[in-house]
């Protein structure tokens, strides 16, 4: 079952700045400066829907309505942290397990809960740095875009995303 999710705590800073976004696609001009900035979290955006693997560290509520399993993994990753399942309390009424090769969390209900089952959660890369390959996906979109600002513009090809940015999402894909 598929949960409705809401953001509750959006990420506070971005996988790469502006500086590095820049350098990789030497930019020299500081005039588009706050549209690489856009482009930045446009393009970590995109990763995380596309890849399902979360590189700024955010919260979220997962509703789980009228839940009747009594194990379920949360539909993101990494999994930072599982801060609260409804009033329940942690090893006395639900354990979590967190899977050391997806990063996903895996929740046991021990205690039966009925009507809806509500999970506050963290993903991200909490303390630690993203991955390099996804924040060098993400400098890859943004480079991009920045040189493609349209898919498509007359009397020239269709602009895709770039095979790299796609090879590396497809590595950090699960099944």
């Amino acid at each position: 079952m598929t949960p409705l999710l809401t953001l509750q705590t959006p990420p506070s800073t971005e996988p790469i700045t502006t500086a590095e976004a820049k350098t990789h696609s030497r930019i020299f001009i500081t005039n588009d400066d706050s549209y690489i900035a856009d482009l930045i979290e446009a393009a970590r955006e995109k990763w995380e829907k596309d890849s399902g693997y979360f590189i700024a560290t955010a919260s979220y509520q997962a509703t789980y309505k009228n839940h009747c399993h009594h194990t379920f993994t949360l539909p993101l990753r990494p999994v930072v942290s599982v801060d609260s399942v409804n009033a329940l309390t942690v090893d006395t009424d639900y354990t979590v397990a967190i899977d050391v090769r997806t990063n996903e969390a895996v929740i046991k209900l021990i205690t039966p809960v009925s009507g809806d089952v509500v999970v506050n959660f963290t993903v991200g890369p909490g303390e630690s740095d993203p991955p390099m390959l996804a924040r060098h996906a993400v400098k890859c979109l943004v480079g991009h875009w920045y040189e493609n600002r349209e898919a498509f513009q007359p009397g020239s090809a269709f602009k895709s995303v770039p095979a790299t940015y796609q090879s590396i999402v497809t590595s950090f894909r699960l099944a």
